[in-house]
């Protein structure tokens, strides 16, 4: 019996060890606000594929992406940066998995670990962390494998008609 659970743990030390892992960053409140260059509450103007590709910075298996940018408008500064204020409208820069690319190149394969994707909704509100990439263009403070984590959609805790 030992000698069976000895086997096993180290077929699972081995199996464990040569995995490719992705470590992300869990950001807490106070950290995403020090990092970022610009907090703000923004409603989602238009959200557009740039028709830019390319395989992600972030991961090192060239996962390929499509660059997608995304306009705001924003409502509320909880963290100035620059000339930015309530009613200025700025980009977002972001990544999204190129679906289509990835079906042409591994057309058996899956994907694992390829970070997180935003799928940003035009007309609704946004608590955004960023920073700033150029002038008027951010991206989120988290980063692009993993924008989700400073990117937060903001809806209505209302339970009416539930």
């Amino acid at each position: 019996m030992m000698r069976g659970l000895g086997w096993l743990l180290a077929m699972h030390l081995l199996v464990s060890s040569s995995a490719l892992a992705q470590i992300g960053e869990i950001l807490d409140y106070p950290e995403l606000m020090r990092r970022a260059d610009l907090v703000a509450i923004a409603e989602c103007q238009s959200a557009s594929d740039t028709g830019v590709r390319y395989g992600h910075p972030g991961l090192s298996y060239g996962l390929p992406v499509q660059e997608w940018r995304a306009t705001f408008r924003i409502a509320a500064v909880l963290k100035a940066h620059s000339a930015t204020g309530v009613g200025s409208t700025i980009g977002l820069a972001y990544l999204r998995f190129d679906h289509d690319t990835w079906r042409k190149k591994e057309p058996t394969r899956g994907v694992v670990n390829g970070g997180t994707y935003l799928a940003l909704k035009p007309g609704r509100n946004y608590l955004l962390f960023l920073k700033a990439r150029t002038v008027g263009v951010y991206e989120p403070v988290s980063g692009l494998v993993f924008p989700d984590q400073a990117v937060y959609l903001l809806e209505s805790s209302s339970g009416f008609g539930g």
